[in-house]
């Protein structure tokens, strides 16, 4: 079996999308002289802080040009359009099984029916893709993948939107994936408190990178061996990350720099990623274990 995870739509139809916000997670079965087949395909947010047409323009181009035809999941973690503003693009164009929000998206959406979330929700249930409400303890297997939910708990009490973010580990083989959304402070250390099983060898940066105190913390839990961050350059000129980095094992990837980055799970245990700005594959990195009993 190989993953592959494309971590951000790739860029080359219409603008460089250097801050989108999209995850594709596609699990092959290889075998050998045959042809590789794809076996499941998740999608954790879709949107963009700066291209509202990101979804027209770029993601549902791009999955075509991938190959993609059918969704077995989408994620969106939060009520913030960033993160789910392209998702009615793409629903239109390529079916999707199920969408997975947080309760208190679903919350905003019905004590709220005139802003974004409502008519997010109205639109899926027309298009009859069905919404779940999904909080710490959900877990689902896909064949050859499964996916473990850490964050939100049931009983979150009013936060920031950031905060109710889903974090989910997606299990793959022997690999784990670490997707945070947008959580921040309250967050992070109530999951570090918690002592949540937060190991994983590919870590996206809770929000765009944005560094709070406990973000070191929960990065360090994770100890990931890839970092990857969307963001806009202008995230990088005070870049207060680039400290840890500089003793820290892991490698952070950043889109402000490679545009949409893919890495590849291979079933002998390694990692390789390329980008749309580095096109060439960049130097293996094992996928060593983490220290202690493996993510589960």
């Amino acid at each position: 079996m190989q993953v592959r995870l494309l971590w951000c739509p790739p860029p080359f139809l219409s603008k460089v999308v250097v801050n989108g916000y999209c995850y594709l997670l596609r699990t092959y079965d290889i075998r050998r002289d045959e042809p590789a087949t794809v076996q499941r395909t998740i999608m954790f947010d879709c949107g963009s802080q700066s291209y509202w047409d990101l979804g027209e323009s770029v993601i549902v181009p791009a999955l075509k040009y991938l190959g993609v035809t059918r969704i077995d999941a989408l994620f969106l973690s939060h009520a913030d359009i960033d993160h789910y503003g392209g998702s009615l693009d793409v629903i239109a164009k390529v079916p999707v099984d199920r969408v997975y929000v947080p309760p208190q998206m679903l919350a905003e959406a019905q004590s709220h029916p005139d802003r974004a979330p409502a008519f997010l929700i109205a639109q899926l249930k027309a298009h009859g893709v069905p919404v779940t409400a999904v909080v710490r303890g959900w877990s689902r297997q896909w064949a050859n993948c499964g996916a473990t939910m850490i964050w939100p708990p049931p009983d979150l009490p009013g936060v920031r939107a950031n905060d109710t973010s889903l974090v989910m580990k997606v299990r793959a083989g022997e690999h784990r994936i670490l997707f945070t959304g947008d959580v921040q402070g309250y967050a992070m250390s109530a999951m570090l408190d918690a002592d949540a099983d937060v190991r994983a060898h590919v870590c996206e940066l809770p929000h765009h990178g944005s560094f709070v105190n406990a973000a070191p913390l929960f990065l360090r839990r994770a100890a990931p061996r890839f970092v990857l961050q969307s963001s806009a350059r202008d995230r990088l000129y005070h870049d207060r990350w680039a400290d840890h980095f500089r003793n820290d094992a892991a490698q952070r990837l950043i889109t402000a720099n490679l545009g949409m980055v893919e890495l590849r799970f291979h079933a002998d245990g390694t990692i390789t990623w390329s980008s749309f700005r580095n096109t060439a594959p960049c130097p293996v990195n094992r996928a060593a274990p983490v220290s202690g009993t493996p993510p589960q």
